[in-house]
């Protein structure tokens, strides 16, 4: 930052290109006027006692705290809103932390340090500690204390209240609200922290319920964690309603004319996946009892679908 903005001619493109000798006539002067940087890497300092004052990384994870962050930018150029933040982290010096929305996988929306973020609710926080990024959009390390004292804060309004209709937009919100609850109850079950684990599914299912929030594959999270606390009623409870729902779906399917089939194909073959899936979860769970009666109905759908779709293919082909 002290080289960006320093405005001496030693940053500028034209004494580098003189330099090197270059023909400075191939060039227009604003061209000559860009600021370059001599490295793309850069290394930031991490002040441990800082990070730990300021609460950026909580007391039990100090040893987790690294002596340095590395950086590497891009080779190209680095716009303003980029330089934006890296003057952020270069005047902060640790002593607030740094936010990000998230909403995004490129990596220069987290300033190039996807490995250094933590998920704080619905938000990625800046922390000396490495986590590996995995590419996707299960970013960032949980500290599961402090995420679920955030989300067992959050107010709902009345958003389970069924004469309270959830428009499009809030629908689509809730995705991340679902998917984020979801990480945590990972994460709780694999601290063996069972009861929260619970505590924060009941509250996803009842905050966000399945008739009004739609997008019905982001609750399947949800009887899987429900099997894994070994709350099985509350896992069948869930399951029953999406398949109920998904199975709804298949029977109209086999109302529809050749034509209008091959209009839908894909949201058949849609239903039919998320079918298997929601099916799958029991099963895997060996509750078989349960899941028979749907898997039974499952497969009389199957076979019908399979006789319109290859009726639907024979009629595309002629």
């Amino acid at each position: 930052m002290d080289w960006v903005s320093s405005g001496k001619p030693e940053t500028k493109l034209s004494y580098l290109m003189r330099q090197q000798g270059a023909d400075m006539s191939d060039f227009k002067e604003e061209q000559l006027d860009i600021v370059y940087y001599p490295t793309h890497k850069i290394r930031v300092p991490v002040d441990k006692n800082a990070v730990l004052k300021s609460g950026i990384v909580s007391a039990k994870d100090s040893t987790l705290i690294v002596d340095h962050i590395d950086i590497d930018l891009p080779k190209s150029a680095l716009p303003k809103n980029r330089l934006l933040m890296l003057d952020m982290l270069h005047t902060n010096n640790w002593e607030r932390p740094i936010y990000f929305s998230g909403g995004s996988l490129d990596s220069g929306e987290y300033l190039y340090m996807k490995d250094y973020l933590q998920l704080d609710g619905l938000v990625y926080k800046l922390v000396p500690i490495f986590s590996k990024d995995s590419g996707a959009f299960d970013m960032g390390r949980i500290d599961t204390e402090l995420m679920y004292s955030i989300v067992m804060d959050w107010e709902w309004g009345n958003s389970e209240d069924p004469s309270v209709y959830i428009d499009p937009q809030t629908r689509a919100q809730g995705i991340s609200f679902r998917s984020n609850m979801a990480r945590l109850v990972e994460q709780l079950i694999a601290e063996q922290q069972f009861e929260k684990a619970e505590e924060v599914i009941d509250r996803a299912v009842e905050k966000m319920p399945i008739s009004a929030f739609k997008f019905y594959a982001f609750v399947e999270p949800f009887i899987q964690g429900y099997y894994a606390v070994s709350a099985v009623e509350k896992a069948q409870k869930l399951s029953a309603e999406l398949l109920t729902l998904y199975l709804d779906h298949l029977a109209y399917y086999t109302t529809l004319n050749a034509e209008e089939s091959y209009r839908r194909i894909e949201e058949i073959y849609s239903d039919l996946e998320a079918t298997r899936r929601v099916l799958d979860l029991s099963t895997e769970a060996g509750d078989e009892d349960f899941v028979a009666p749907y898997t039974v109905q499952y497969n009389s759908y199957i076979n019908d679908l399979v006789i319109i779709l290859e009726n639907t293919q024979y009629e595309a082909e002629e």
